[in-house]
């Protein structure tokens, strides 16, 4: 539809390695278990397990916009997509964003990495009962932390960042890994 609306649009696609992505889900979750996350439905929010397997499920958060992910870089419109690696852009934002704006025909722009400001949808996330899920840091950058999934979770979703192969890569999306 944006490629019909809006011919040569691109759509910007921010990419991470799923087990970061789920594990940052049960993060958030487990920072307020008396709360009840939203994000998992009540009959999944027993365990773990149960809950990456929502969260993961074809209609759950991550799930859903995997699956569209996939779509749109397997899809004739691939060539719409500018992909950009998560850990790339919080290791090197200033070249990650100057490629960015290559890619888009952006005139150059001077970013401040160091003071980032975003107004977290605080009531979107209240309605969610999952206060907190849009927190950004004032500074872009990388920090390390060991996950909190068990190793046969890990090992079930690791192995999905197609995207930094480039034989994998047969619609000519833009990606900036």
């Amino acid at each position: 539809m944006a490629n019909t609306l809006f011919p040569g649009s691109k759509v910007i696609c921010c990419v991470r390695d799923p087990v970061w992505i789920v594990d940052s889900f049960e993060r958030i979750i487990q920072k307020d278990p008396l709360l009840g996350s939203k994000i998992v439905p009540i009959e999944k929010r027993g365990n773990i397990y149960s809950r990456v397997d929502s969260i993961i499920s074809q209609d759950g958060p991550f799930g859903y916009c995997w699956r569209a992910l996939n779509e749109a870089y397997y899809s004739d419109f691939a060539h719409n997509l500018v992909v950009v690696d998560y850990d790339r852009l919080v290791n090197d934002p200033s070249g990650t964003m100057s490629i960015i704006g290559d890619a888009l025909e952006l005139p150059a722009w001077s970013y401040d990495f160091d003071h980032i400001h975003f107004e977290e949808p605080k009531a979107f996330d209240a309605n969610l009962n999952t206060p907190g899920l849009h927190v950004v840091r004032k500074q872009v950058g990388s920090f390390h932390r060991r996950p909190v999934l068990p190793p046969e979770i890990v090992s079930r979703l690791a192995g999905g960042t197609f995207w930094r192969d480039p034989s994998k890569n047969p619609g000519g999306a833009t990606v900036i890994a």
